[in-house]
């Protein structure tokens, strides 16, 4: 919650025989995103300046805090989809965009030194992604990563179609070679091949499936 306290969960609060947060970064990371986009086109200034101390700013520090200060990346948090625990591109596409919104609004008030922060931090973020979540043998994005006990992050390459969140969110164009490739085998894999048309949201998913199979779906 914005005052710091865990909210209600259904998320495990144990996972590998130790302590996590039990949450989805990217819930908070979209909230941030859209209140913010909103007030910046609103502009109301009463609401502005209640939601930004009450709201944006702490969940804001929170994005920044809740960081691997080694990589930039985020902390492990749970998928969007509530089915695993690691590092996705997905949420670092979310809590990069927030944290440029929230640069944006801050600056707007004035806070200029805390917008530089916030500017920062979504571009370590955006930086720990093309070091970490980039697969030069299959150039293309990984959809997570699993971090050991060590601290050391293995790529997991199954494909996900949240992973469209890299350009759409704005942490890379869409032109980027490396974002193209990604789209290409999101296509190739996930795509459902009959005329209603739509995309599995993952390698494997389960969800509405007849007989395993993206097309007798």
């Amino acid at each position: 919650t914005p005052d710091g306290l865990i909210a209600s969960s259904w998320h495990p609060m144990v996972g590998q025989g130790r302590l996590q947060l039990p949450i989805q970064e990217d819930g908070t990371a979209l909230v941030v995103h859209s209140l913010c986009r909103h007030l910046n086109m609103t502009r109301d200034v009463e609401l502005v300046h209640d939601l930004y101390w009450e709201f944006v700013r702490p969940a804001a520090d929170f994005l920044m805090l809740f960081r691997d200060h080694n990589t930039g990346l985020p902390h492990a948090s749970h998928d969007l989809w509530e089915e695993q625990h690691g590092v996705f591109l997905f949420t670092c596409s979310t809590v990069y965009a927030a944290l440029e919104a929230a640069a944006e609004l801050t600056e707007s008030l004035g806070e200029a030194e805390q917008a530089r922060l916030y500017r920062i931090g979504a571009a370590e973020i955006r930086q720990g992604v093309s070091q970490h979540f980039y697969d030069p043998e299959t150039q293309r994005f990984a959809f997570m990563l699993h971090v050991a006990e060590d601290g050391t992050l293995r790529r997991d390459m199954r494909l996900d179609s949240s992973m469209a969140g890299v350009f759409t969110f704005g942490m890379l164009p869409a032109g980027d070679p490396r974002v193209v490739n990604t789209m290409r085998a999101l296509q190739r894999n996930l795509q459902n091949r009959l005329s209603v048309g739509g995309v599995a949201r993952h390698t494997d998913d389960y969800y509405h499936h007849v007989n395993g199979n993206y097309e007798e779906c």
